[in-house]
C-alpha cells in the first residue's frame, strides 16, 4: 500500500515537473515573440490617415509603408536603425540594430536551452533578453520615440516582462527540483 502511494506521489511529481518545463518553453516563446509583435501600435487618427494612402512611404528605403508602420515591431525598427548610415543617420543609430539582435540572441537561446530541458542556461538567457527589453524600453522612451504625436506602446512592450518574470521563476523552480532530486536519490538508496 506505501509502495502505491510513493509512485503516485512521483507521477505527481512529474507530472508537476512535466507542466513546468512547458511553462518554461511557452514563456521563452513569447520572450522571442516580443521581437516579432509590435512594439508600437499607431493611434486611431494614424490609422484612418494610413488607410487613405496605405501605399505612401514611411520609410522608403526600409520598405516601409504608412500601412506597415501602424504597428511596427523591434525587428522593423532594427532593420531601419541598421540602415541608418544608408538613410544618412550614421553615429548612434547604427549602434540599435546589433543591440536588438543581441536581445533577440538572448531569447533565441532561452528557448533552446529551455526546449532542451536545461533550466538554468533558460533563466540566465531570459534574464538577459529582458535585460536587453528593458534598456530598448527605456531609451525609446527617454528619446521620444515612444509614446509619440502617432504611436504608443503595443502589446510586446507590455508582454516582455511578465513573460520575462515567468520564464525566471520556473528556471529557479526547476532548477531547485533538479537539486532535490539529486539529493534525495542517494538518500533513498541507503533506504
Amino acid at each position: 500500500m506505501e509502495g502505491m502511494k510513493a509512485e503516485r506521489s512521483g507521477l505527481g511529481e512529474v507530472r508537476v515537473l512535466l507542466g513546468a518545463r512547458v511553462v518554461l518553453v511557452l514563456a521563452a516563446a513569447v520572450l522571442v515573440a516580443v521581437f516579432f509583435l509590435p512594439w508600437a501600435s499607431a493611434d486611431a487618427a494614424y490609422r484612418a490617415a494610413a488607410a487613405r494612402v496605405p501605399n505612401a512611404w514611411y520609410v522608403e528605403d526600409a520598405g516601409l509603408t504608412v500601412s506597415d508602420a501602424a504597428d511596427l515591431s523591434l525587428m522593423e525598427y532594427a532593420h531601419v536603425y541598421g540602415m541608418a548610415g544608408e538613410l544618412g543617420l550614421s553615429g548612434i543609430f547604427e549602434i540599435y540594430a546589433p543591440i536588438t539582435y543581441a536581445g533577440l540572441a538572448c531569447a533565441g537561446s532561452a528557448l533552446l536551452f529551455a526546449v532542451l530541458g536545461k533550466a538554468v542556461p533558460a533563466g540566465v538567457f531570459g534574464l538577459l533578453g529582458c535585460g536587453v527589453l528593458c534598456v530598448l524600453r527605456w531609451d525609446f522612451s527617454d528619446r521620444g520615440v515612444l509614446p509619440n504625436g502617432t504611436h504608443d506602446w503595443g502589446v510586446a512592450s507590455e508582454l516582455f516582462v511578465p513573460a520575462a518574470a515567468i520564464l525566471i521563476i520556473v528556471a529557479i523552480v526547476l532548477a531547485v527540483a533538479k537539486h532535490k532530486a539529486k539529493t534525495q536519490a542517494p538518500a533513498q538508496g541507503n533506504e
